[in-house]
């Protein structure tokens, strides 16, 4: 994702503000990383002067790494509970809501500023900035750790109805079977249990009737026993449930040697190049045309010659030496493309690539160092010869293939 940092920290930069961005538009471990150190720059935290940085369970915030960087620099890393940020966080409980408010008085205050035009994305860091200096004052902040507990620490500060939001989905610690939810008799005196009448009036209307007796009546019954609560049904178990998540202190030594174990455990994923995202120049360059008309194909009999596999001999595309250039398959929502690239180093499965930008109906390339991706073994469609370079200025930066491509549809 492109990130036009002088458009988009325009103003808010100078006050310290920081810009990150990634194509999955998530956090990622390099980037809160980013984040880590611009917190040491300006908290001016050390070993000897910790603070106390408090987040959730996000894989990003957990990486080797930035812990390692924490407890060099003494940032003691805390994380809430699953699903209690919305209590335990400060941010959140003090901040953020009047965040909300003044930056929508700040957009209506610039669209009134700014008839007929259109609130982009570059006018909202100064936005931002106005309504953070509004919204993240001192008593904000400290009202933030008070209502929460965490200073002056209060562990009583959440009461039982604070956690009746949850009952509906309590589901049981363990159910291992459905006859684990039907009721079973208690054997408990203090339960009411239905017995028999024993009343001998033959008058009465009802000739049998039950009733609750109990040797310790109590002085009240909750309707709850009476008529329970509906709860909801067990969720479906998914195919690959994500890690629960708990309260703790990352930088800790049981923690983070924990955490070290199972990221050890973890083997190298290869990525599929079907995540890449390619730019693809539509632009048309008249004299790489006109030079294209009159370019000569060397026939089968050429060095410079196409390698694949065929059904007489196959070819190891296991073996093949970095820098080496290569047609592999990308697979998209509904169709498969070829495109060129050039072999960076060999991986467990596969090759790590740049893939090369065509230059429109001619057999030009240009590497494109951003466009980088793992390439299984079985998505090679063909090894391609060593391309020929051009000592013209306009096309030293370029390589030439001297072979048929037509075929492979490149883009």
């Amino acid at each position: 994702m492109r990130f036009d940092a002088k458009r988009m920290m325009q103003g808010v930069s100078e006050c310290g503000a920081l810009g990150l961005v990634h194509s999955s538009g998530w956090m990622t471990a390099e980037n809160f990383f980013e984040v880590l150190k611009h917190l040491v720059k300006y908290s001016k935290c050390s070993f000897d002067n910790k603070i106390l940085l408090i987040m959730d369970n996000h894989d990003s915030h957990l990486s080797l790494k930035g812990l390692e960087y924490c407890r060099a620099n003494g940032i003691v890393v805390l994380t809430l509970p699953p699903h209690t940020s919305n209590k335990l966080q400060p941010l959140d409980r003090t901040v953020f809501g009047p965040f909300k408010t003044f930056f929508n008085q700040g957009a209506t205050s610039w669209l009134l500023m700014h008839p007929a035009q259109t609130l982009s994305i570059y006018d909202l860091p100064a936005i931002c900035l106005q309504a953070w200096d509004r919204a993240a004052t001192p008593t904000n902040i400290k009202s933030g750790f008070r209502c929460t507990g965490i200073m002056p620490f209060d562990r009583s500060i959440f009461k039982e109805e604070d956690f009746l939001s949850s009952y509906v989905t309590d589901q049981p610690v363990s159910i291992t079977n459905n006859s684990d939810l039907e009721p079973q008799p208690s054997t408990s005196k203090g339960n009411l249990e239905p017995q028999p009448s024993t009343s001998n009036d033959k008058d009465s209307s009802f000739t049998e009737s039950r009733v609750f007796i109990n040797e310790k009546t109590p002085s009240f019954i909750s309707p709850e026993l009476i008529s329970p609560f509906p709860k909801a049904e067990k969720r479906k178990s998914a195919r690959k449930a994500r890690n629960k998540g708990r309260c703790m202190i990352a930088t800790d030594t049981p923690e983070k040697d924990e955490i070290e174990a199972r990221h050890a455990k973890k083997k190298p994923k290869l990525e599929k190049v079907t995540a890449v995202k390619r730019k693809i120049c539509e632009e048309e360059d008249s004299d790489d045309q006109d030079m294209e008309d009159h370019i000569e194909y060397k026939d089968n009999s050429s060095d410079d010659e196409l390698v694949f596999s065929s059904g007489e001999e196959d070819v190891d595309y296991t073996k093949f030496p970095d820098k080496s250039y290569i047609i592999a398959k990308v697979y998209g929502k509904r169709s498969v493309r070829n495109y060129a690239a050039r072999i960076i180093k060999r991986v467990s499965d596969g090759y790590e690539v740049n893939f090369l930008k065509r230059h429109v109906a001619s057999n030009r390339f240009t590497i494109s160092e951003d466009d980088q991706a793992l390439v299984p073994f079985s998505d090679i469609t063909c090894k391609l010869p060593d391309p020929i370079s051009d000592t013209r200025d306009r096309f030293k930066d370029m390589l030439y293939f001297n072979v048929d491509l037509a075929e492979f549809s490149l883009h």
